[in-house]
């Protein structure tokens, strides 16, 4: 048997209350029969089931507008208490969990656009490899591939890259519809995030400031003032988490900047992976900046241990974890807010703040589905750690293939 959980009911003073309550009436004892899967004659059979301890997902439609444009019976102001209120749920979560889940449901433009350009993809990489090189770009200096165009990873994965303000001879001229489809989703996932980045911004967090003043201390007088000095009094203040004219500084780039990756994991047999990508540089790098005291370096101390066990289990030979190789070991993107769509080929993992976990979250979600957290940039804009850079990694089964995005 199992415990399944229909979820809160997304407002967010519940973002906890159900989801891993045994004794709520959202919370069922069904009997297990496959991974994913529930008896036909259950009660819950037909609905999404989410696994214990991941947060619902939230519907990436009621982060924008027009989701309540045909709405009827509803005032403008009532509409836009009811987005608002979505937007804080999705920041509430990702301060919680550090990372979030968009759901795509009757979000039929989004679900048409996600497959178009999957769809794209199949298509591009199945061509001949000077094709796809022609969509490259190189430094013209020292002649090295740049992150932008086609890149090619030989032997692990390809990907192309691509952004608004890019030239239109890094685009794709085959398949002929690459440019049109892929901008149009570029766009829209644009849109939620920047509505998601502005809800961000406006998060208040505490500043404490102590009222400290140097005083002569020969006289009662000063005695007195000492002792009030030694209680150090504070004064509460709260603040943006992003001031606004950072914020106004973001928006004059951050369409045109933004990229949209589409990124083609080839398969891998057992005999090929002869270390995990990322490989003990790049974490014992990690390792070695998370030497303080704060909560940062706390939590980023916290993951890595956890993803250092779970190699040993891997190099060991593990019988749960010896089929999966990290196809991207652990790191925290650079951007301010990212964007991965699942995939049908569960890979992303993401490590959850509050249960201090490496989660699946793919396993959890439909294959277009979007999954929110936070790039380096949140915390240096904020001048605060109150979000910190998501950690996360790909993990996948040998013999496996994957296709994912990644804003």
């Amino acid at each position: 048997t199992t415990w399944t959980t229909l979820g809160s009911s997304g407002a967010p003073s519940e973002s906890e209350s159900n989801e891993e309550d045994t004794s709520s009436v959202q919370v069922r004892l069904t009997t297990h029969t496959s991974p994913n899967t529930l008896p036909w004659d259950s009660e819950l059979h037909g609905l999404r089931v989410w696994a214990k301890g991941i947060p619902p997902p939230i519907l990436a439609h009621s982060l924008l507008p027009e989701c309540y444009n045909t709405a009827t019976g509803i005032s403008q102001e009532e509409a836009e208490r009811k987005r608002r209120a979505a937007l804080h749920n999705v920041v509430q979560v990702l301060y919680e969990r550090g990372y979030a889940v968009l759901s795509t449901e009757g979000f039929a433009a989004l679900e048409e656009q996600v497959t178009g350009v999957f769809s794209l993809g199949q298509r591009f990489f199945a061509q001949d490899s000077a094709v796809k090189q022609a969509a490259g770009t190189r430094d013209p200096v020292s002649g090295r591939a740049l992150n932008l165009g086609y890149v090619n990873v030989v032997g692990k994965r390809e990907y192309i890259k691509l952004r608004p303000c890019d030239a239109e001879e890094m685009w794709p001229s085959t398949p002929p519809d690459f440019s049109a489809t892929f901008r149009a989703l570029l766009h829209t996932l644009y849109r939620i995030s920047w509505e998601c980045f502005l809800e961000l911004a406006a998060f208040e967090i505490d500043t404490d400031l102590s009222i400290n003043n140097d005083t002569n201390s020969n006289n009662s007088s000063n005695s007195t003032h000492r002792q009030q000095q030694q209680q150090q009094q504070h004064t509460s203040h709260r603040r943006r988490l992003i001031p606004l004219e950072t914020v106004d500084a973001v928006a004059e780039f951050a369409e045109i900047k933004s990229s949209l990756s589409l990124i083609h994991y080839v398969e891998q047999k057992e005999g090929d992976v002869s270390s995990e990508e990322g490989g003990r540089g790049v974490d014992s790098e990690r390792e070695g900046q998370a030497s303080g005291g704060g909560e940062k370096e706390k939590e980023e101390e916290a993951a890595q241990k956890v993803n250092d066990r779970e190699r040993g289990e891997r190099e060991e030979g593990d019988i749960t974890s010896r089929d999966r190789y990290s196809v991207c070991g652990l790191h925290r993107d650079t951007g301010i807010l990212t964007l991965g769509v699942c995939s049908d080929i569960h890979g992303l993992e993401m490590y959850d703040r509050k249960l201090k976990v490496w989660l699946k979250v793919e396993a959890c979600a439909k294959p277009g589905d979007l999954v929110l957290f936070m790039g380096e940039k949140v915390p240096l804009f904020a001048n605060s750690e109150a979000f910190p850079a998501s950690p996360h990694r790909v993990m996948l089964s040998h013999s496996m293939e994957r296709s994912t995005m990644v804003f």
